[in-house]
């Protein structure tokens, strides 16, 4: 369980007083006894611990008492330097573990004739008992003895433990505990079935005991008020009961789940033709499919007397009984229900997603426990959860595709209910009326249905409804009517009956001014097909009307036609439609992407890459350079600038080079291999660094130029690539996969851009996919790529870059370059050139006035010259290799939602580069290996690059739940660090000033700064008009307040957002440039507050203008600027800041000046952020201005100056204005001297 306690959200009247923290309570008294006596040394007791969480369970942890305890810093104080963290991913932790889930737990197993058919199913079974038994013979003290006995008979004894309290009468006062209890074991049985390591040996012991069907039968499960406990088994069956034949280990199956299912139905058939001829007889001879339904199963087997019953349970080896103590018989239910859930067929994964709706109703919303108030952190949660390892490649997708529905149907039913919040619904006669308005939603009066397509062969469904809808957007504006008529085919809508009255149970609800329920009675989806004005696509009229064309819910709209006679009665009574912001709204191409995924399994994973991805086996075998085969001969391109720099780099790197002794060679530089890496099965004794390959070092400089960029002198290139960088770039021009860490500043999309440029030289055959967690990302590589001089014909991007306002300052526009549409745009440009080369050559003929024309130019023209030309050099070195292949690039959420679009359209590639792969989750990871056709079922990839830094920001998810007991915000690449596959971590960084980086550097050891930053000036001067490069400074509550609340998780602090404006404007007075100044807020609540700000004081000055970026920090990792503002936003409470990933993120995005706004008392005390805050806390947390200089300043920033202090929000804002006045002042006496001059 992750120790981040969640953002609870501020309650006014529930916050502790002074008076709380200072009185007799039992949270008081104790943080003064034991962590908060000032100089005194305590001990850690467990038994406090106890105690506090014993008087929070009995007052049903209120939250009041909760921020109570944080306030006393019981986290900060006793908690974490206490905390040492262990998990299954440690190996002294599995060392640990692995004896108590051995196969020695077999040992309880009911019958020796049981546990010879478990050892029957495999041969690595009898072997690991027969060492396990010899291991427990060959003990002779009483101490082993007793570890061993606890060893095998804890989880048996646990499980017995969980049938008793489950049957047992605890009465009205404990039954809620014995209730938890339950769910809370339910849990972890279902934790031990779904992790490889765990259920190997825990499913067998747990089908002998029949957990399943003790819990199914008992008078708890079947309780009305326990539908958590019904779908936390719900679950547990699901991994029970899932299809893998060696409990945990698929990738070496000894049999195949249908001929394991086959085998038992042949053993069940056996014993009922020796039981019993006569009324077992067509259950003994009918065939596999059959007797794999539960209902033919269940009527055959009960025409047998009890007598009988229990003679062929007792023959099939179940189990006849409990031991003494657990008040669970077996009785005839219990035979039968056992028998029919052990051998009748369920539903493979297969058919369960392809069930499962993508689509949610307002029953779907209502089934997510997850997105209501009234989950508590006591009670787990119905859902699979991300592990280090998974039991198959099906299991993960499945897991994932659940994940993603349960988070996205959370966040549609928060934009729902902020939607519906802002509608304001009232009662008025009987009906609703809407007295608020919100941009995101339109009042419709009908939805008319205009076609119903009959089903497709082999579906019940309605192959398409086809539905219009007129929405009134008279209250809109004229920007909102805009954002309406650009919805783009199948952006999903959602169609809502919203009434007055009536109980709400999913949650989607207000007040009305009446006091009487307002909500939504009603939720169906659509996609659109197109938006229509004046009756004509693209047409928009001036009245306040729009037609909407939609695709219904087919499955919603078939389910509603079978539950009424008039299907007007259901879309007729829908009066609202709501949509979503495009980048959040692309959950069902997501889920259809996974869907399709798991409906037409394949190798999508690479051979060598599988055991990667389950977690099993060796991480390092799949990495360079135990991956063979190698290839023979590399370039490195523009790796290495010069010889010196190849003598300075090479040795650091961990493998064998002969570095040449001339100095005369030039670049590139070539390796060529001498000694490839001996096999494991190599009789021979070798030095440690035979276990490498070993290569020799030549130079290519009498090879083809277009190894190296034209132009480019790599000589007096001002920052050369580290070791650790030209180490994860030959890691990554080889096969395999190469794990890179970046921390801030240290060059990986350099380091990668260095990847695809020599991928693309070494081999002109392959193709590259990047993948980049946003536009932005992209964007850099491509300014890059064009900085290497790749051709741009060389280069595909798909996504939609175009909505991305943040451009590279270049020549070329990436938001429509590359992209497929923009194809058509180059073919006149490259029909002229065509032209042009035929008239060079005295071609008659209009070669350039089509493809076709031009093809038969180059088949008649072209082809025989450049024949003659090759024949020409045949004995000289040979020019570059045509590069006819591409690397082509898109965003992590673009792959994911187009998937299908892109494997129709034939795309091949055979590398993946994933940039900020921290950032992106599993599943979208996953879904790039998925995105080509595999001609001969294998996939063609040869190379996995994940670049990234699991030590800032994961994968957003939004649902509380979700991130922390499922698990979801982890990264493949997250996950792999944990693995503990070889990482090759960037160690020098060289974006900001080394006293910024100290903020951050102390998390990764190792990581120091380039040279260039002590001698480049930009770094040695000071910031104009500051003391500091850098400062913490406090501010205080504004007007009487600080953090403020106006809506739900919409966090904004007035206070701040004045100073971060002031302080803009004073560096803009000063003439720092405003697009080397961006603002940072925590929250998006805060963001919009201090962009009105700008809006209204700065962005039509012409003195101050807007800055660079007002964004959030989340969404600026990735992203730099020179200087840069942060507003923390939190005065009560650290909130979602306490995870040091985010705020590392948000300190380490400056290259010269970083100025932090935030509550000293909030943030000083939080022990997660101590090594962060203790470096900034060294220098005042007042602001210190110096006088008398402007930008760029000639001060350095060791020079001593004296400096006026600000005091708060009120001081800075009047030296603005004084300053402001004087500088128009200034200019009015400019500008009437030079009218003086004129006359």
């Amino acid at each position: 369980m992750s120790l981040y306690a969640p953002d609870l959200a501020a309650v006014e009247d529930g916050q502790p007083t002074f008076s709380d923290l200072q009185g007799e309570n039992i949270y008081a008294v104790t943080a003064n006894k034991h962590w908060l006596k000032p100089d005194t040394q305590f001990r850690f007791s467990p038994k406090v611990v106890k105690e506090i969480y014993s008087a929070l369970e009995k007052e049903g942890f209120p939250q009041r008492d909760i921020l109570l305890l944080e306030n006393l810093q019981y986290m900060e104080r006793y908690l974490w330097p206490n905390y040492d963290e262990d998990s299954t991913d440690e190996s002294l932790v599995r060392k640990e573990c692995a004896p108590l889930v051995s196969i020695g737990i077999w040992q309880n197993i009911h019958s020796e004739k049981a546990r010879e058919l478990r050892l029957s199913e495999g041969s690595q079974y009898k072997k690991a008992w027969k060492a396990s038994e010899k291991k427990r013979l060959a003990l002779t003290d009483q101490r082993s003895k007793a570890r061993l006995s606890f060893e095998r008979s804890w989880l048996h004894s646990l499980v017995l433990q969980l049938i008793h309290t489950i049957y047992f009468n605890w009465g009205d006062s404990r039954i809620g505990e014995a209730r938890l209890y339950t769910e809370r074991m339910v849990e972890f049985l279902t934790d031990l079935l779904s992790q490889p390591p765990t259920r190997r040996y825990v499913h067998g012991l747990l089908e002998d005991l029949q957990v399943i069907i003790c819990i199914r039968l008992s008078p708890v499960y079947a309780q009305q008020e326990n539908q958590l406990l019904r779908d936390l088994v719900a679950l547990l069956e699901h991994f029970y009961y899932h299809d893998d034949s060696s409990a945990g280990d698929p990738r070496k199956a000894t049999l195949s789940v249908e001929s394991r299912y086959r085998r038992n139905i042949a053993r069940l058939q056996n014993a009922a033709l020796q039981m019993s001829k006569g009324k077992l007889t067509v259950l003994g001879l009918a065939n596999y499919a059959s007797i794999g339904q539960k209902d033919d199963l269940s009527l055959q087997i009960s025409m047998l007397d009890d007598g009988e019953l229990s003679e062929i349970y007792e023959r099939l080896l179940f189990r006849q009984n409990y031991p003494e103590g657990v008040p669970r018989r077996i009785d005839r239910s219990f035979m039968l229900c056992a028998m029919v859930e052990a051998f009748s067929k369920r539903e493979s994964l297969v058919d369960i997603v392809r069930n499962s709706s993508l689509l949610p109703t307002e029953e779907t919303l209502a089934n997510n426990l997850f997105h209501t108030e009234r989950y508590t952190w006591e009670s787990p949660v119905p859902v699979p959860k991300l592990n280090i390892q998974y039991l198959s490649v099906e299991d993960f997708l499945w897991r994932a595709f659940f994940l993603h529905r349960a988070e996205s149907f959370f966040e549609i039913h928060r934009d729902i209910q902020d939607t519906l919040r802002r509608l304001k619904p009232i009662s008025r006669a009987g009906s609703v009326a809407f007295s608020g308005n919100s941009k995101m939603a339109a009042q419709i009066n009908r939805v008319a249905i205009l076609e119903e397509a009959p089903p497709r062969v082999g579906e019940n469904l309605a192959a398409h409804v086809r539905a219009e809808v007129l929405l009134d957007l008279g209250a809109a504006s004229e920007d909102t009517k805009r954002e309406w008529e650009t919805l783009r085919p199948d952006d999903v809508v959602f169609l809502l009956s919203i009434r007055a009255g009536g109980d709400y149970r999913h949650g989607l609800s207000v007040r009305t001014p009446t006091g009487d329920n307002a909500g939504v009675y009603l939720l169906r989806c659509a996609e659109v097909i197109q938006v229509l004005g004046d009756n004509k696509l693209g047409s928009f009229p001036t009245t306040e009307k729009r037609k909407l064309h939609i695709r219904l819910d087919r499955a919603a709209y078939m389910a509603d036609k079978r539950a009424t006679e008039n299907i007007t009665d259901i879309y007729g009574s829908l009066n609202i439609l709501i949509r979503r912001k495009g980048i959040e709204n692309n959950f069902k191409a997501v889920l259809s992407s996974i869907k399709c995924i798991i409906e037409n399994p394949a190798n999508y994973v690479p051979g060598w890459f599988e055991d990667a991805f389950l977690g099993c086996g060796d991480p390092s075998d799949a990495c360079f350079p135990r991956l063979l085969p190698l290839p023979n001969r590399i370039s490195l391109g523009e790796t290495i600038t010069s010889l010196e720099h190849l003598r300075e780099t090479f040795p650091k790197i961990p493998l064998d080079f002969d570095i040449p002794v001339p100095n005369d060679l030039g670049v590139p530089f070539v390796l060529t291999e001498l000694r490839a890496r001996h096999s494991s099965n190599d009789s021979q004794t070798h030095s440690s660094t035979s276990q490498y390959p070993s290569y020799s070092v030549s130079s290519g400089a009498g090879r083809p130029s277009a190894f190296v960029s034209e132009g480019r002198n790599l000589s007096n290139m001002t920052v050369k690539y580290t070791a650790a960088q030209v180490h994860a770039i030959l890691s990554g021009t080889n096969p395999g996969l190469s794990m890179i860490v970046g921390p801030p500043g240290t060059g990986k999309t350099d380091v990668a851009t260095q990847i695809i440029q020599n991928l693309y030289l070494n081999f002109p055959n392959e193709r590259t996919l990047v993948i980049a967690h946003s536009n932005q990302s992209l964007n850099q590589i491509f300014q890059k790529l064009e900085e290497r001089d790749i051709d741009e014909r060389h280069l595909l991007r798909l996504g939609h870059g175009e909505d991305d306002s943040q451009q590279p300052s270049s020549s070329m526009s990436y938001s429509k370059f590359g992209r497929i549409e923009s194809l058509a745009d180059l073919r006149s440009k490259l029909l002229e050139e065509v032209d042009q080369l035929s008239s060079s050559l005295g071609a008659p003929g209009a070669h350039g006035n089509s493809c076709e024309t031009a093809s038969y130019f180059y088949r008649v023209w072209i082809e025989p010259l450049w024949e003659k030309f090759n024949a020409k050099i045949v004995l000289s070195p040979t020019p570059a290799t045509i590069l006819t292949e591409f690397p082509f690039t898109m965003t992590s959420t673009y792959a994911a939602m187009k998937r299908e679009d892109i494997v129709r359209q034939g795309f091949r590639y055979d590398n993946i580069i994933m940039e900020e792969a921290a950032q992106i989750s599993e599943a979208e990871t996953f879904i790039t290996l998925t995105l080509q056709n595999l001609p001969d079922g294998k996939s063609p990839i040869k190379r996995v690059i994940l670049c990234g830094d699991h030590l800032q920001n994961s994968p957003v998810i939004q649902s509380s739940p979700l991130r922390y007991f499922a698990n979801m915000e982890q990264s493949l690449f997250a996950r792999f660090v944990r693995l503990g596959v070889p990482l090759i971590q960037l160690d020098k960084q060289g974006r900001a000033r080394p006293s910024i980086a100290s903020l951050y550097s102390w998390r990764y050891p190792g990581l120091g700064n380039l040279d260039y930053l002590s001698r480049n000036p930009e770094f040695l001067k000071a910031n104009a008009g500051f003391r500091h490069e850098l400062q913490f400074i406090n501010i205080d509550n504004f007007r009487g307040n600080g953090e403020q609340e106006p809506f739900p998780h919409f966090i904004q602090n007035l206070g701040e957002a004045e100073y971060s404006v002031a302080l803009f404007q004073y560096m803009r007075l000063l003439g720092y440039p405003a697009n080397k100044i961006s603002i940072l807020s925590s929250y998006s609540g805060q963001r919009a507050l201090i962009r009105d700000i700008i809006n209204h004081r700065c962005a039509k000055n012409p003195l101050f203008g807007t800055p660079a970026h007002i964004t959030t920090i989340d969404k600026f990792q990735g992203e730099q600027n020179d200087y840069i503002i942060v507003s923390l936003v939190r005065t009560k409470r650290v909130g979602y800041l306490r995870d040091m990933r985010r705020l590392t993120v948000g300190l380490s995005r400056a290259r010269l000046g970083l100025y932090i706004l935030g509550r000293l008392e909030t943030f000083e005390t939080c022990y997660e952020l101590k090594n962060a805050f203790s470096r900034l806390l060294q220098l005042p947390t007042k602001l210190e201005l110096t006088t008398g200089e402007m930008w760029p300043t000639e001060r350095l920033v060791t020079s001593s100056v004296e400096a006026t202090v600000i005091e708060g929000v009120e001081h800075l804002g009047k030296y603005v204005f004084e300053m402001t006045e004087a500088k128009l002042a200034s200019l009015r006496s400019q500008s009437q001297q030079c009218l003086r001059v004129e006359e």
